[in-house]
């Protein structure tokens, strides 16, 4: 299945690796002038013809590869924007490319890869299957021709790169029709190409039964991460047949493989899709789902994990309050905790002011009442720092503060208790 992207600004991760491996390319293949051919009349500045590739080996086939290509795009406004495009490419789409290349060490080449639009020019080098270099794009003027044949009209030199950087080439436009779409003028075919309609894409969307009707609910699907794989993992996951706005609305709301995957390996029971995607808008996800297992809920039932969720009870929460001596507590207690505004840090710092042996409910019981770590640490600068801390508690409830306590000391000699201070407060002093 080929993916492709066309974006600004974003970095491949294969663009760190390349980034190491240009410093070994041959002369010539750094810092290569990027040329702009003259305006050919469509109203914007001119892409670039050259750049520079690189080559990773897929993933996910043997038999692919991940070609990369760069380019940085200069306007007239004298700024420049980098763009990206990246697609899987067979080994056999690769003209001239010697296979012992592809064996270890380092290899100079120079190959082709064509496509109905253009054909790049490459040189550069391979270092044990990965590659990086310069090229240059060969415009295909019999592509031109034919979508002239096709009432498309002549792309300009701009569409045609774009189409050709995309991938985007006659078979896409058949597959379209044979899909019964209405044929697309240039303008809205830039557009789906750009947006990584490919024809591989809409194959495969139209294998799944996804023949969408418009060309603009095929660039919605797209934009939306609705593809080929996304719907795979729906079906295995025993969600089939839906309806296109459900499949796009359960991937909007981050119903994806990884979530599908981890919640049926934990062996919970089959919900309705919509029933899923108020998990993950509840902020249930994979992630979640496996930490509140290893954590010891992993009998909690799914009305039990959402309510946590909802009130910040998770993973980090239950491993941060055992760390503070808090542990096998239910989720009714520690939601109740959190709620109150009990958190690891607050416990840990009542118990580095001496509260160590205060309970759970000891703690609620003083954060409900105003006596936080500030508080209980301005206290014990005041000179009351071992005191019980239902004596804080009844400081706080009656206004006693560390300035008061200051105030009070600094006109009696002799060092009052708090509960005197406290019964001062009270007379009004």
């Amino acid at each position: 299945m080929s993916r492709n992207q066309f974006r600004s600004g974003g970095v491949p991760r294969t663009l760190i690796w390349a980034a190491l491996i240009l410093g070994l390319l041959a002369i010539g293949l750094c810092a290569t002038p990027l040329r702009h051919a003259l305006a050919d009349g469509d109203g914007e500045d001119d892409l670039p013809l050259s750049g520079q590739w690189m080559i990773d080996p897929d993933d996910d086939d043997e038999g692919e590869f991940q070609f990369t290509i760069k380019t940085v795009k200069s306007s007239s406004s004298r700024k420049s924007s980098q763009h990206w495009s990246s697609t899987s490419t067979l080994k056999s789409e690769i003209e001239g490319l010697d296979p012992a290349a592809l064996a270890s060490g380092r290899h100079d080449v120079s190959f082709r890869v064509r496509r109905d639009a253009g054909t790049f020019q490459c040189r550069g080098a391979i270092d044990d299957g990965h590659g990086a270099g310069t090229f240059t794009l060969e415009l295909n003027d019999e592509f031109a021709r034919e979508l002239e044949r096709r009432k498309m009209g002549r792309p300009t030199r701009n569409q045609q790169a774009r189409l050709a950087y995309s991938n985007a080439g006659l078979g896409l436009l058949d597959e379209l029709e044979k899909q019964g779409y209405d044929e697309p003028d240039l303008d809205a075919f830039v557009r789906m190409a750009q947006h990584g309609v490919t024809l591989d894409y809409a194959r495969g969307m139209g294998e799944l039964g996804y023949k969408l009707g418009t060309l603009d609910r095929l660039v919605k699907a797209r934009d939306h991460g609705v593809t080929p794989a996304y719907v795979a993992s729906l079906r295995d996951a025993g969600y089939r047949n839906l309806e296109f706005e459900d499949v796009l609305r359960a991937r909007d709301h981050g119903v994806d493989k990884k979530f599908l995957e981890t919640y049926r390996q934990l062996g919970y029971p089959k919900m309705t899709l919509d029933e899923m995607v108020t998990l993950r808008d509840h902020g249930v996800d994979g992630k979640f789902l496996l930490g509140m297992k290893e954590a010891g809920f992993g009998e909690a039932g799914l009305d039990q994990l959402r309510k946590a969720r909802d009130h910040g009870v998770d993973p980090k929460y239950i491993a941060g309050m055992a760390q503070a001596g808090f542990r096998n507590l239910s989720l009714e207690t520690l939601i109740k905790a959190r709620d109150h505004g009990v958190d690891p840090k607050y416990a840990a710092a009542m118990a580095e002011l001496g509260y160590r042996q205060a309970g759970l409910d000891d703690l609620i019981q003083a954060r409900d009442h105003g006596v936080d770590a500030k508080y209980a640490v301005t206290m014990a600068d005041a000179g009351f720092r071992d005191v019980a801390l239902e004596e804080l508690i009844h400081a706080r409830d009656h206004g006693v503060d560390a300035r008061y306590v200051k105030r009070v000391q600094e006109k009696h000699s002799e060092k009052l208790s708090l509960r005197e201070i406290v019964r001062l407060k009270d007379r009004g002093y």
